[in-house]
């Protein structure tokens, strides 16, 4: 099976064009630990794997899968990344494309060195919501825009350090908090100058990865609730590489989200399963 590997502002996931399988869903749900044999891939770790379909009313269809065999959710990073591998492997020769992913059509564009991926407002917000962490009272913002987030103000936190193992077992903690019956991701930031620091903890990864698309979305709907910041927003990850969000308003109120970041090829593998 020829698998490219790619990153989307760090976020790394394996791509497969299911076009020259025609496996099923629940095929890569089960072979999803026989995909995921890091000794194919020269010890790299992916968070994530993309199965691009061929589809009647869209451009394509995207299939995602966490590295744990968990599907259904929408990964924003995942999707710029489907949106390149698919335009370079003629899926579609657009630069606006359409695709289907997470039972949801998504609309992304093209530009030169970034691909734009367009988000609805989320219709699920809750702010200020309250858990209990170690008997400590912790009050976040639980966001569902297509993947769950919990969104947490570092400077609110007594944790100050973003590379501590407090703070991912703190992470680690509220993705299995009962206020969470399916889990949660977990997002940490803080502002510095123009700059907002991100951090996710993925459920299904099961640990702090280099971007997340979604996450940094629900971040910056958080930061502009709380903080009334306006848009665009730029955000700076673990991996360095910035991601920048921005929002289409109509009558006063947020129509659309924009996810905007880079993608590119890491390297391709064939592997036996």
């Amino acid at each position: 099976m020829k698998i490219d590997i790619m990153s989307g502002n760090g976020n790394i996931f394996a791509v497969i064009d299911n076009r020259h399988y025609q496996y099923s869903k629940e095929y890569y749900s089960k072979n999803i630990d026989k995909i995921y044999q890091r000794k194919y891939f020269d010890n790299l770790n992916f968070e994530g794997l993309l199965v691009i379909n061929e589809n009647v009313k869209n451009d394509f269809e995207v299939w995602y899968y966490n590295p744990d065999g968990s599907s259904g959710m929408m990964c924003g990073n995942g999707g710029r990344c489907a949106v390149r591998y698919a335009f370079d492997n003629n899926f579609t020769d657009q630069q606006e494309i359409n695709f289907l992913m997470s039972g949801n059509i998504y609309k992304s564009k093209i530009n030169n060195d970034t691909i734009e991926l367009y988000f609805s407002y989320p219709e699920r917000i809750d702010y200020n919501l309250e858990i209990l962490i170690d008997n400590q009272l912790i009050i976040g913002d639980f966001i569902n825009n297509g993947s769950v987030h919990f969104v947490i103000n570092m400077d609110a936190l007594p944790i100050n350090d973003f590379n501590s193992d407090e703070l991912f077992e703190f992470a680690r903690k509220i993705r299995y908090n009962i206020k969470f019956p399916n889990g949660t991701n977990v997002n940490f930031y803080r502002k510095e100058g123009n700059i907002y620091l991100i951090k996710t903890y993925e459920r299904g990864v099961e640990n702090f990865t280099g971007a997340c698309g979604t996450g940094t979305l629900a971040t910056a709907i958080s930061i502009n609730y709380q903080l009334n910041e306006k848009f665009p927003m730029t955000f700076l990850p673990p991996s360095g590489e910035k991601l920048f969000v921005n929002a289409i308003i109509n009558d006063c109120k947020i129509d659309k989200l924009i996810l905007e970041g880079h993608t590119k090829y890491i390297n391709t593998y064939n592997v036996e399963i």
